[in-house]
């Protein structure tokens, strides 16, 4: 898993982020903004990934 990184904004910005939690049995990484973003002062977000296998070594 990276340590941050970019995402784009629906208007083609970037938005610098670093992982501000994770936990790795229920795949949940949590990402905070680095910088200020047009409007927005700070933001988290999580995102899970779910299995879609009955393998539970195993999500996509």
């Amino acid at each position: 898993m990276s340590t941050g990184g970019a995402s784009t904004t629906l208007d083609g910005g970037l938005v610098q982020q670093a992982i501000a939690a994770r936990d790795e049995i229920n795949r949940t990484p949590s990402y905070r903004a680095v910088a200020p973003v047009d409007g927005v002062q700070s933001y988290q977000a999580t995102i899970r990934a779910r299995p879609i296998t009955d393998d539970p070594a195993r999500s996509f």
